[in-house]
């Protein structure tokens, strides 16, 4: 249900149209009388479009497009109903759309960055799975955790507070194995860290490298750590992502889809503001080799 600022705003808007008299021309012979216009946004093609009557779109024509953080509002707005020979005329037209775009209220611009944000508290699994995100600090720094645990294996991966840059990981011994499920075994942390951009639009390609040490703790040696995950990244664009949780379909809104690799080897990608990545795609050619998906959620 709509809050009344938002009603208000919408009002507004109607308002802002009616005082344009924005019309179409009449059509030779048409009859002399008073038609209905109107003006929507379509926020699936991202532009403003105009119609001759609102309860029909055929014939719609795409006067302008939202630019990066306009709202963009999905219903119409009706107007004034102008005489068939009041001519369209450009200059009202685009008076009309910055009207409308002021006077409608502000909507939550999609946010590349937001896309990796990791809440601390949640609980969710992933096929096998269990994960659970965290506060912690990794050496002298404030992370953020991803805490796994499955098939008697434990991984906790490190990111900076803002999800988007990858400081390391501790993997934990094995107690099926006769390990000690609390102690560390390998600890890989990096110095050039591995980060997704702050910015991106659709399209947009980058790339994603990182070096540090790897420690193995059994053996009380060090080597070198180079990123081992995919290196050259497209950002195919925001998506609202259904995926079936806790047996009941969800939508998570304004997900980011990213690729990366190439025609041999490549994966798909969504991450999700808050969760992070919530469904992974790995393909060998064209066939799907392996997928991960967000199952259950068991604190929000």
């Amino acid at each position: 249900m709509e809050s009344s600022a938002v009603r208000a705003a919408w009002a507004k808007q109607r308002r802002a149209f009616a005082r344009i008299f924005v019309a179409a021309p009449a059509r030779a012979g048409s009859p002399h009388i008073f038609r209905m216009h109107s003006i929507h946004t379509d926020c699936r093609k991202n532009t403003i479009v105009w119609h001759r009557a609102p309860e029909s779109r055929a014939g719609c024509h795409a006067l302008a497009r939202l630019e990066p953080g306009q709202a963009c509002l999905s219903r119409a707005t009706a107007l004034h109903r102008v005489h068939p020979r009041k001519a369209m005329n450009p200059t009202r037209i685009r008076i009309a759309l910055g009207l409308a775009l002021v006077a409608a209220p502000a909507a939550q611009a999609a946010d590349f960055a937001a896309c990796f944000s990791l809440k601390p508290g949640l609980a969710y699994e992933m096929n096998d799975s269990k994960i659970r995100i965290v506060r912690e600090r990794f050496g002298d720094r404030d992370a953020i955790a991803l805490v796994t645990s499955g098939g008697g294996v434990k991984t906790s991966t490190y990111y900076d507070p803002d999800g988007r840059a990858l400081l390391g990981s501790v993997q934990y011994g094995i107690a099926a194995l006769g390990g000690d499920a609390s102690a560390p075994v390998i600890t890989e942390r990096y110095t050039q860290t591995p980060e997704f951009p702050a910015k991106a639009k659709p399209g947009d390609k980058f790339k994603l490298h990182g070096a540090g040490k790897r420690t193995l703790h059994n053996e009380d040696s060090v080597e070198d750590l180079n990123y081992p995950g995919f290196s050259d990244f497209t950002f195919v664009g925001f998506e609202d992502l259904e995926l079936p949780v806790d047996f009941t379909p969800r939508t998570f809104s304004g997900t980011c889809h990213l690729k990366a690799g190439d025609a041999e080897s490549s994966a798909e990608f969504w991450y999700a503001p808050g969760f992070g990545l919530i469904k992974f795609v790995r393909y060998q050619g064209k066939e799907t080799f392996f997928s991960q998906q967000l199952e259950s959620i068991a604190t929000e």
